[in-house]
């Protein structure tokens, strides 16, 4: 049965239950160390990677937004989440082969919601990364390359972006 399916055959209150009923029997201690006889069943993992890759991609959520989201929903540390997430991504990325025009589109609008929170947060810095990422995801950037031979013998190479090196 394909997650999707398994997803939708629960409620969102139900799988929170199966996933924070889960993590609850992580967090049971057996002495002074965690019980390591306690380990995500395959439909576990399958709900919670569905609910992240929902995220992700239904709701175009940043890697970040959805670890809030994450904390949030299930009470997890926010590195837990971020791992949780990795592991989904790694999944979904082998189970899946997407159409590269989809994954493109996908990729424009993760960084879309990646620029509104750097706005958001007040980092100018990262929105202004992210703009010129979009800028070359859409192809507006020209990758040239320069090859100059001078006189005394040396290569100058220029290669677009203003960098320019000199060789041998």
């Amino acid at each position: 049965m394909s997650k999707n399916r398994k997803e939708n055959l629960y409620s969102p209150e139900k799988i929170d239950e199966i996933i924070k009923a889960r993590l609850a029997a992580f967090s049971r201690k057996d002495g002074n160390h965690k019980n390591s006889q306690v380990a995500w069943t395959e439909e576990e993992l399958e709900l919670r990677n569905s609910v992240i890759i929902s995220y992700l991609t239904e709701n175009c959520l940043s890697k970040h937004r959805t670890a809030q989201e994450l904390v949030a929903r299930w009470g997890i540390h926010i590195k837990t989440a971020e791992n949780y997430i990795r592991q989904a991504v790694k999944d979904f990325c082998e189970r899946n082969t997407q159409d590269p025009e989809e994954q493109k589109q996908m990729f424009l609008e993760q960084l879309q919601n990646l620029i509104q929170d750097s706005l958001v947060s007040g980092s100018r810095d990262s929105a202004l990364k992210a703009l010129d990422m979009v800028a070359k995801a859409q192809g507006l950037y020209v990758n040239k390359s320069e090859t100059t031979l001078k006189s005394d013998g040396s290569i100058q190479f220029n290669f677009g972006e203003g960098n320019k090196h000199n060789g041998v």
